[in-house]
C-alpha cells in the first residue's frame, strides 16, 4: 500500500506538465521539418510524432487522475470515536485502518447511520466507529493517510491539522471546522445557541 505525500504528488504533476511541453515542442519540430526529409527521415519523424502523442496522452491521464485533497473528521465521544471522510472511493485508506484495528472497529446500527447521515450534505460520510483505542494512537494514523484532519473532542472543541506537506504536523489550529453549518452534526456535537 503506497501513500503519496502532497509534495510527491506536486513533483509528479510538475514532471507531467514538463513532459507535455516537451512532447508539444517535438510535435511542432516534426511538423516543421517533415516535408524537408526523405522517406526514411519522414518515417522516423512519424514514429517520433507518435511517441510524442502517446507521451501527451499518458501525461494528461496522469495529471487528471491524481486525487484531490482528502479530509477526515474524528469525532471523539466518551468511549468511542467516529471517523468521517470525504473520499469513500479511496478504499485502501479505510482498509489500512481495518487491518490495524480489526477487533476495535464496529459497523453502525441503523439509528447511528441515520444520526450521522446529515454529514453527506457537506460531502462527508461517517465510515466506522472505533472502540477501546485511545486518541493519541489514532491521530498519527490519520495524519499519515489523510491531507487534512479535523478533530472534535467530547467537549466540542475543534482542532485542525494540516498534513499536506508532512505526515507529522507540529501544531494544530483551534476552532477551524470543516463546515459552517452545525445542522449536519448530531445534537450532541452542535454548538450551543448564543
Amino acid at each position: 500500500m503506497v501513500f503519496f505525500s502532497r509534495r510527491e504528488i506536486n513533483r509528479m504533476r510538475t514532471g507531467n506538465m514538463l513532459g507535455v511541453l516537451l512532447a508539444l515542442t517535438v510535435l511542432v519540430s516534426v511538423a516543421r521539418g517533415f516535408s524537408q526529409r526523405n522517406q526514411i527521415g519522414q518515417f522516423l519523424f512519424i514514429v517520433i510524432g507518435l511517441v510524442a502523442l502517446a507521451t501527451i496522452a499518458i501525461a494528461l491521464v496522469q495529471l487528471f487522475s491524481y486525487r484531490g485533497s482528502t479530509k477526515a473528521i474524528l469525532f471523539h465521544q466518551d468511549d468511542k470515536m467516529i471517523i468521517a471522510t470525504n473520499h469513500l472511493h479511496d478504499g485502501y485508506r479505510l482498509r489500512f485502518f481495518r487491518d490495524l484495528l480489526n477487533d476495535n472497529i464496529t459497523a453502525f446500527s441503523d439509528d447511528e447511520r441515520e444520526q450521522w447521515s446529515a454529514l453527506k450534505r457537506e460531502g462527508f460520510n461517517a465510515v466506522f466507529k472505533i472502540h477501546g483505542v485511545r486518541k493519541p494512537f489514532i491521530l498519527p494514523m490519520l495524519f499519515l493517510v489523510f491531507d487534512e484532519v479535523f478533530v472534535s473532542d467530547h467537549t466540542n472543541r475543534w482542532d485542525y491539522f494540516d498534513c499536506r506537506n508532512t505526515s507529522e504536523p507540529t501544531y494544530s489550529r483551534r476552532g477551524i471546522r470543516p463546515f459552517n453549518d452545525d445542522s449536519v452534526l448530531p445534537e450532541s456535537k452542535r454548538q450551543p445557541a448564543t
